[in-house]
């Protein structure tokens, strides 16, 4: 049997929004690492309302959101083709594009920290260091029969190459 991971987040204004914040986005992150780890996991699927949908399409007709109300808090940026821009957005557009693109190789979880490796569809080997707490990391670690050190700086998720040379971060200071 295969799953589909799904998160929503169904609120009626912004205000006092929690799901709006980096500190909820990196527990997400780290839940989300745990589950997609797992074999029977076959994708994710992360939705919010009213404002701040993760996937959303723009239709330049106005500042409308997915459900079709306007919201003059939407800025040009916001209504481009793309990720949203919330916290939880971003954390789900850094997974699918690198972090969880791939089949898993290998997986080491933990409260705070956890790193893992997929093989991506283009065939390399992406490994990525998730790091919720407030000090830097330097993890040594061995993927695919490479050694390897790779660095954090606090509240962060960092996706690395084989070579340990940095791909991509995202920072989730709170």
């Amino acid at each position: 049997m295969r799953y589909l991971v799904t998160e929503f987040n169904i609120r009626l204004s912004l205000e006092g929004n929690p799901h709006l914040t980096n500190k909820y986005a990196m527990e997400l992150a780290r839940k989300l690492a745990d589950v997609m780890r797992r074999p029977e996991i076959e994708a994710m699927y992360i939705h919010g309302v009213p404002y701040h949908s993760v996937i959303y399409w723009a239709n330049r007709r106005g500042r409308v959101t997915v459900i079709g109300q306007r919201d003059k808090r939407l800025t040009d940026e916001a209504l481009t083709r793309g990720w949203h821009l919330t916290p939880t957005g971003r954390v789900y557009g850094f997974y699918s594009r690198l972090a969880w693109n791939g089949d898993v190789l290998d997986y080491h979880g933990g409260d705070r920290q956890s790193y893992w490796a997929v093989r991506a569809g283009d065939g390399r080997t992406v490994v990525t260091l998730l790091n919720d707490s407030d000090r830097a990391v330097k993890k040594k670690l061995k993927v695919a029969g490479r050694e390897m050190t790779l660095n954090a700086p606090p509240r962060a998720i960092v996706s690395f190459d084989t070579n340990g040379q940095e791909i991509e971060r995202l920072t989730l200071p709170y």
